[in-house]
């Protein structure tokens, strides 16, 4: 629908541009007065010259010179008299060559805005940036380019909102994304891709000082291509923490398919890995739907039984002979203590373990 839209704009705007030229070429031009006066001064001068042949005149030694100057602007008089003639083929072949000089302004003008969206993609070029060069083509004659970065990378100004775990909250799509990402890199990094690894980062984070607002995003990022770039998978955004975890489910469900069937890419088809999902302490006790870390079996790695210490902290203080917690156990909830529920992301075909690193903490 965007690609008619752009084609019906770029007809409309030639159809103008060619009866601006048609009203303008019917209009005497002051160069034709010029070109009238031109062609009387070099009739005198050839009158003139011809009576100091006849008087003899010394300037009769430069005869072959001045004679072939005077018979080739003669020519060039009747040329142009000739010319006149056949106004209206002159009229039309002005009109085509100017139609088609419009056409290749507007194909000049979208081929600057996708280099200019590839260089902005290509360096990571903050928008404050891009509005800023803009600003400066436009006053340099591109009065075409658009005036900000969000019409230059066509940013959506419209998203469905849905409701989901008591939040406001919008999908963006996993496969979309990652298509969207992979057309940002150059084309030698993806050309001969076969393989993605992909990372994951669920956390909340306020929005404003003034507001108990929080977003809880789901970001992804593509980790085997350099330089990594992170993007959202999904917002949701509310008063409080999400009140259950149906806010996975849609990025769940797609995961599991890419991971089946792999993404195609640009007639190409890539399978995709996960390397990890990247959370903090409370976070991922959230999204594996476990005790939080602060409870008695709230280890993520082991089964032994915390134990209160002073100022309410509650420690692990066995080192050897463990029992370690599988990816296996995990699904079976052998420890059921551990458990508060069954994570949407026992769905998907990974260690719920080990692919659940502990956050470091800096």
């Amino acid at each position: 629908m965007k690609r008619s839209h752009k084609l019906e704009y770029n007809r409309k705007w030639v159809k103008t541009k060619r009866s601006s030229t048609v009203a303008e070429s019917s209009k005497i031009s002051p160069l034709d007065t010029e070109s009238e006066s031109s062609n009387i001064d070099v009739l005198s001068s050839a009158s003139s010259v011809e009576c100091c042949f006849e008087h003899g005149s010394p300037m009769a030694q430069a005869t072959p010179q001045i004679s072939d100057l005077v018979v080739n602007q003669e020519q060039n008089i009747v040329g142009s008299e000739n010319d006149s003639d056949d106004s209206g083929d002159s009229a039309t072949h002005q009109h085509v060559a100017l139609s088609s000089d419009s056409e290749e302004e507007v194909d000049a003008c979208f081929s600057l805005q996708s280099l200019m969206v590839d260089w902005a993609h290509k360096y990571q070029v903050k928008h404050n940036a891009i509005d800023g060069m803009l600003g400066i083509m436009r006053r340099c004659g591109h009065d075409d380019l658009p005036s900000t970065a969000r019409a230059l990378l066509k940013t959506p100004r419209n998203v469905p909102v849905d409701k989901k775990s008591g939040m406001d909250y919008v999908y963006f799509g996993l496969g979309e994304m990652i298509n969207k990402n992979l057309g940002k890199y150059p084309v030698e990094k993806i050309q001969n891709l076969k393989n993605i690894e992909v990372s994951f980062n669920i956390d909340g984070l306020p929005i404003f000082k003034s507001s108990g607002k929080t977003a809880w995003p789901i970001l992804c990022a593509i980790v085997n291509i350099k330089p990594v770039k992170v993007f959202p998978v999904a917002l949701t955004v509310g008063d409080s923490k999400p009140e259950n975890l149906e806010f996975l489910d849609d990025m769940v469900a797609e995961l599991g398919k890419l991971l089946d069937n792999g993404l195609t890419h640009k007639h190409q088809t890539i399978k995709i890995a996960v390397r990890c999902f990247v959370c903090d302490a409370p976070a991922r006790a959230m999204v594996k739907n476990i005790k939080s870390y602060s409870g008695y079996y709230g280890c993520d790695k082991c089964a032994q039984r915390g134990i209160h210490k002073d100022m309410g902290r509650m420690t692990y203080q066995k080192i050897v002979n463990l029992p370690h917690r599988t990816n296996q156990s995990f699904r079976e909830q052998t420890n059921e203590e551990h458990h508060k529920g069954v994570s949407p992301l026992c769905h998907l075909p990974i260690d719920m373990i080990k692919h659940f690193p502990i956050d470091y903490m800096p």
